[in-house]
This record gives C-alpha cells, sequence and structure tokens, in this order.
C-alpha cells in the first residue's frame, strides 16, 4: 500500500485532470504544502493556516514571523508561499500593463491591492491620467509603517512632463 505517498499521487492526478477551481481552499493549501514537507500527512496543517489566517490569500501573503509561530512551517514552506505571490504579482501585472487600468473602477482597486499587498510601510502613489496605464503611476513617496511624506513640487514638475 502506498500511503501517504498514493495519497498525494492522487491529489496530484486530481488536480491535473479537473484543474484546481473544484479544490477547496483547504485542498489547495495541501497541495501546496505537500511541495514543501515530504512525508507528512499536511491536511491538519493546511487547515490550521486557514483558521489562523482567515483565507488562503491571507495565508500565502502572511508575514514571515507570523508564519513562523506556526508549528510544522519552516523556510522552504515560507519560500513557496512568497514565491506563489510574487508570481502571481508579476502575471497579474503583466497582464494589466496590455491595457488602460482605468476602463473602470474595479481594475484600478484591483491594481492598487495587487501593487501594495504584503507591505507593511505607508506608500504614495500619484496617478498621471494621461496614458491611463500601469507605467503611469508614479511613486511619489515611501515612508514607514505608521506615516508617508510627500513634496508637491515633484509631483507637480512630473505632471508637466506628461
Amino acid at each position: 500500500m502506498l500511503g501517504a505517498d498514493g495519497h498525494r499521487q492522487r491529489v496530484l492526478e486530481k488536480f491535473l485532470t479537473y484543474g484546481g477551481e473544484i479544490f477547496a481552499d483547504y485542498e489547495l493549501l495541501e497541495f501546496i504544502l505537500m511541495q514543501s514537507i515530504p512525508r507528512k500527512d499536511v491536511k491538519p496543517l493546511a487547515k490550521e493556516l486557514l483558521v489562523s489566517f482567515g483565507s488562503l490569500e491571507n495565508v500565502l501573503n502572511a508575514p514571515t514571523d507570523q508564519l513562523k509561530q506556526i508549528k510544522g512551517v519552516g523556510e522552504r514552506t515560507i519560500g513557496l508561499f512568497h514565491l506563489m505571490m510574487t508570481v502571481s504579482q508579476k502575471l497579474t501585472k503583466e497582464r494589466l500593463k496590455k491595457a488602460p487600468i482605468l476602463s473602470d473602477w474595479q481594475s484600478l482597486l484591483d491594481y492598487a491591492q495587487l501593487t501594495y499587498m504584503g507591505e507593511n510601510i505607508e506608500k504614495f502613489r500619484v496617478l498621471y491620467e494621461q496614458e491611463l496605464s500601469v507605467d503611469s503611476f508614479g511613486s511619489a513617496s515611501n515612508g514607514d509603517n505608521k506615516s508617508c511624506a510627500s513634496v508637491s513640487s515633484g509631483n507637480f514638475e512630473k505632471s508637466l512632463e506628461c
């Protein structure tokens, strides 16, 4: 009998056959954890992470120090979570660059959420409306986790360039 390896193979086959849409969040997280934690039942850990962080997105985007507090989560798992979020963000940004982001408010909000996801500092950005694309966002300034200052003259000069 194959045991855990048999279960992992069945999960892989199910994923390859039907795709991830049919999986519950804990099953997707279990499948992710299987990649970083060998030869161990990871379903209880997947469920614990979802309870602790509230959603699959929150688990994958959780700060390293919070993830380290969960027994069974090591550097490989944390690295895999961060890798997945980084790849997801890059792919989404590439998709958004292909079309104007101000075609509707939801697209703008999606871009803003994606851009600031996982940030622990305040950032001030200015949207220069001439191009209405992702590239027309300018980084005006960065701050700390409580405040962010901006120099109006710099924003004004950049707006004249557009």
